[in-house]
């Protein structure tokens, strides 16, 4: 994906707020932004082969493939996210499960956030990370 920043119509979705897509934030300006919302790869490479059939057969590996430990590119993103956030915007990232929640949680501290907290999915499993920039 380019860096070039497309505006969504956000009336499908009932709401009225533009909606920007970029390779990661490179092309949002800073503090400019309220929240950061991620689903980004997160699977350790390891375990791409581990992952079921229903999950591979139709997810790119582009969308699933994090890196050694799942998390790379969450580490791309969370410096440079204080940077786009207005104060007190949020971000909320998901994980592969509690450890890597945790791993993130201390990524989100160590960049500044506030606030900052895992959740559970419905499945019970800790699986979301949430900070707020101050």
């Amino acid at each position: 994906m380019s860096a070039t920043i497309r505006t969504l119509d956000a009336r499908t979705l009932g709401v009225d707020v533009p909606i920007l897509v970029a390779e990661l934030v490179t092309a949002v300006r800073a503090a400019s932004v309220d929240l950061l919302a991620a689903n980004l790869p997160y699977v350790p490479d390891a375990l791409i082969g581990e992952l079921a059939p229903e999950v591979a057969a139709h997810e790119p590996r582009l969308a699933l493939a994090g890196g050694h430990d799942g998390l790379d590119v969450i580490r791309r993103l969370v410096p440079d996210a204080r940077r786009v956030l207005r104060s007190g915007g949020a971000i909320v990232l998901e994980t592969l499960g509690p450890v890597q929640a945790s791993t993130v949680a201390a990524l989100l501290v160590d960049a500044g956030f506030v606030d900052v907290v895992t959740r559970d999915d419905l499945a019970g499993i800790t699986r979301f990370v949430a900070g707020r920039r101050s």
